[in-house]
């Protein structure tokens, strides 16, 4: 396996086959982003409506507060990695249609981006998962 030095220039071109897969995995990134957005803010609205009814009937400001706090903690973390997948369609189809080299850098670099945080996202999960289990266990026996 090839490891250039970060004073060598590795120049590496894309032959018409890797365009339209690339091409054809940033227009499917691209509708997946904006109906991801589309239905984050559907969720939004209809999550808002739902608290705000039940709770200001109930009459809890601190479930109202915890609820709010919740929803919008759940949807930042949701519309992140739609807002990078849409950052690396448009960089792809930029780059190649308009032979921008830095704009198709910039598109892989939002395509790590997502990766990167969907990784972490993972990890925290996974953690969570585990701390769950062994509290489980503990409260079990």
């Amino acid at each position: 396996m090839l490891h250039p030095s970060s004073k060598d220039i590795i120049e590496v071109t894309v032959d018409e086959q890797s365009r339209e897969h690339l091409l054809d995995a940033a227009k499917w990134a691209r509708f997946l982003s904006v109906t991801g957005l589309v239905l984050a803010g559907i969720m939004l609205l209809l999550f808002s409506y739902s608290i705000w009814s039940d709770g200001a009937a109930a009459g809890s400001t601190s479930f109202l507060v915890g609820s709010t706090l919740g929803i919008i903690l759940v949807i930042g973390l949701y519309i992140y990695p739609m807002v990078t997948i849409f950052r690396f369609s448009t960089g792809i189809r930029n780059g190649l249609n308009q032979f921008n080299q830095p704009e198709l850098m910039e598109g892989l670099r939002y395509l790590k981006i997502t990766f990167r945080y969907l990784g972490i996202l993972l990890i925290l999960v996974l953690v969570l998962y585990i701390l769950l289990f062994i509290m489980m266990l503990i409260n079990h026996f």
